[in-house]
């Protein structure tokens, strides 16, 4: 149970950071490529259940 809530936990994180991310992408702060980037990088450190860059980003 613990640990399913730890996943939930590190999911919901990265779900934010990405959010942000995308949304810097609309306003021109980022391009593509820096969003791939950055999503490889929060995807390590947040380990995911689901990953953006598997449907999203391209």
């Amino acid at each position: 149970m613990e640990q399913e809530k730890e996943k939930q936990n590190r999911q919901q994180k990265y779900l934010i950071v990405m959010a942000l991310m995308k949304e810097m992408r609309s306003e021109g702060i980022i391009d593509k490529d820096d969003l791939l980037i950055v999503e490889e990088v929060f995807a390590e450190q947040f380990k995911p259940i689901w990953r953006y860059k598997d449907f999203e980003l391209y």
